[in-house]
């Protein structure tokens, strides 16, 4: 049977679907905090754009309104995902991306290039990224266009994971899979997952 190209594009488009759901940030620096699972993160495809939101259950507890040079989103609350579609684990040679928003909007996005061991970071334009708080939480959300980092998109290879920091004196280390840390390191892509699995085969 003869399936239209365009038919063909759409089935592929569409047979992908996250494999986690309402994921619960775990703390990884240090070892205790007066939150429980203050971070909650959820994700969607829409076509080829990845779709996060992130719902943080806490005031927010350190921010700067206006950035002098050399300050950065990281530096404060801050909400964060790193992707990749490259194999982190098996090779010297490979490229992930970082997305940072603060609950203030602030925004700062990487391209982190790894060989042998030595990263180099190149900075990438803004996405479109939304933020809210209220009085006891605030929420982001990102959509990330996967095609400004690979051609033609595979879904299939797309791995990532997912991070926040909060607070000050002490600031807490939340991601989605990384293990507790005595200190606290994000570029760590050998705990990357696959984000997307398929849905009915057809």
């Amino acid at each position: 049977m003869h399936v239209p190209v365009n038919l063909l594009r759409f089935l592929m488009e569409n047979s992908w679907q996250p494999a986690f759901t309402n994921i619960a940030l775990q703390l990884v620096q240090p070892e205790n905090s007066r939150f429980q699972t203050p971070v909650q993160v959820n994700y969607s495809l829409d076509k080829h754009d990845l779709l996060v939101e992130f719902q943080v259950n806490a005031p927010v507890l350190f921010k700067k309104d206006i950035y002098a040079t050399g300050d950065f989103p990281y530096e404060f609350d801050v909400t964060e995902v790193f992707l990749t579609f490259d194999d982190v684990v098996n090779t010297s040679k490979f490229s992930y991306f970082e997305y940072e928003i603060t609950p203030l909007g602030q925004t700062y996005h990487l391209r982190l290039d790894v060989e042998n061991g030595q990263r180099r970071a190149t900075e990438l334009p803004s996405i479109e990224a939304t933020a809210r708080s209220t009085a006891t939480s605030w929420a982001t959300s990102m959509r990330i266009p996967l095609e400004s980092f690979q051609q033609p998109v595979d879904l299939s290879r797309l791995k990532g994971n997912f991070y926040a920091i909060l607070g000050n004196e002490p600031r807490t280390y939340w991601s989605a899979f990384l293990p507790q840390q005595d200190v606290a390191n994000f570029h760590k892509p050998e705990y990357f997952k696959n984000l997307l699995k398929k849905k009915n085969a057809f």
